[in-house]
């Protein structure tokens, strides 16, 4: 499972490159919750049940997530991957911004 694979790289450079601890939690046990929390998703288990709603964005739902010690792990992960600019676009503007103002 690719997914999977990805996640675990993304925690241990969480620990140990970041020093960041998700949810108090040492290494260990956070790969463990990760573990059983991808599988609760993936099976829309217990706390990964309710569904994204219109009046809920998803980066909400996954910081509602957050609080729960059951999904605390995986919506760490997820918060970190939908903080990602997907592409350059965000850089383009601001270049075009930068030259726009001094050509003028």
């Amino acid at each position: 499972m690719r997914i999977g694979t990805f996640l675990m790289k993304m925690l241990r450079c969480e620990y140990e490159d970041k020093k960041i601890r998700v949810a108090e939690l040492s290494a260990t046990q956070a790969v463990e919750h990760l573990n059983q929390q991808i599988l609760a998703y993936t099976n829309s288990k217990y706390p990964f049940d309710p569904p994204v709603t219109q009046q809920c964005s998803i980066i909400s739902w996954w910081c509602h997530l957050a609080q729960n010690p059951a999904s605390a792990v995986l919506a760490h992960c997820a918060i970190r991957i939908y903080a990602m600019t997907p592409n350059s676009m965000a850089d383009e503007r601001t270049a075009s911004v930068f030259t726009w103002l001094n050509s003028a």
